[in-house]
């Protein structure tokens, strides 16, 4: 079966009703983070956001998508950088988390760090927010750009455009660790190579799909974020599964 066909889950609470009379939680637009002292679990729900606003409803089975490619990126890139991961087994959680399977699939134990408020951006093509500002000013996040770029245009070198995030949890310092999201639909932007035409938007398997229908009906970056309609909530559910497949089948 799917991993998709279920409903939604939005809160950690829907899993463990009890949970805040013994743990703090801490709550962010998509993850919760369950406080265990000197580790965090990490739970992926299925709330999806855009411009940093909290859709009514969810994709079901996007937190665990999000959280496996997360794992598997963790695991190619730690010869590169530590992380925080202590394990993904739900079996190894602590109690009373270690026989919740809802948990599985879509939560890590990991380190509490004090985390670098940014988020790091590199940017290999121009679209989006970039393309914005560029249309604006002719740089982005002040790196002067050639003129006449048009959308999507790959640039003739990427560049670093990192951003300030959310800061959450404290202890380990002097190393760096990476941590939180890597290189998902839900924060990087996937397009089909075969598609791929400068000039206009791309076929993207990402969240654009979502941001761009909150744009067709005139939300763009406005709350409340909008109901999300059964379509749009497939076509975003396909979406990020075919990244997945393409990336780690």
């Amino acid at each position: 079966m799917s991993i998709f066909n279920s409903t939604p889950l939005m809160s950690v609470g829907e899993l463990l009703p009890d949970i805040e009379i013994n743990f703090k939680i801490h709550k962010g637009k998509v993850r919760e983070s369950v406080d265990l002292g000197e580790n965090l679990l990490m739970v992926a729900t299925d709330r999806i956001s855009t411009f940093d606003f909290v859709h009514p409803n969810g994709i079901s089975g996007k937190g665990r998508i999000l959280t496996q490619m997360t794992l598997r990126w963790l695991d190619l890139l730690g010869s590169v950088v530590p992380n925080h991961l202590i394990t993904a087994k739900i079996e190894e959680f602590p109690e009373p988390f270690n026989n919740k399977e809802a948990l599985r699939g879509r939560s890590i134990l990991v380190r509490k760090l004090r985390m670098i408020p940014i988020e790091f951006i590199a940017r290999g093509y121009i679209t989006g927010s970039a393309l914005a500002e560029y249309r604006r000013t002719g740089a982005v996040s002040g790196i002067e750009l050639p003129s006449g770029l048009v959308e999507s245009q790959k640039l003739e070198e990427p560049i670093f455009t990192p951003s300030t995030k959310a800061t959450v949890g404290h202890d380990e310092k002097e190393r760096l660790f990476l941590g939180d999201e890597v290189i998902t639909p839900g924060s990087s932007r996937f397009w089909d190579a075969a598609l791929y035409q400068p000039g206009r938007p791309q076929d993207s398997l990402d969240k654009q799909y979502v941001r761009d229908y909150g744009r067709s009906i005139g939300s763009n970056r406005q709350p409340p974020a909008p109901f999300l309609p059964p379509e749009v909530v497939s076509r975003t559910s396909q979406k990020y599964a075919e990244a997945h497949k393409r990336l780690f089948g």
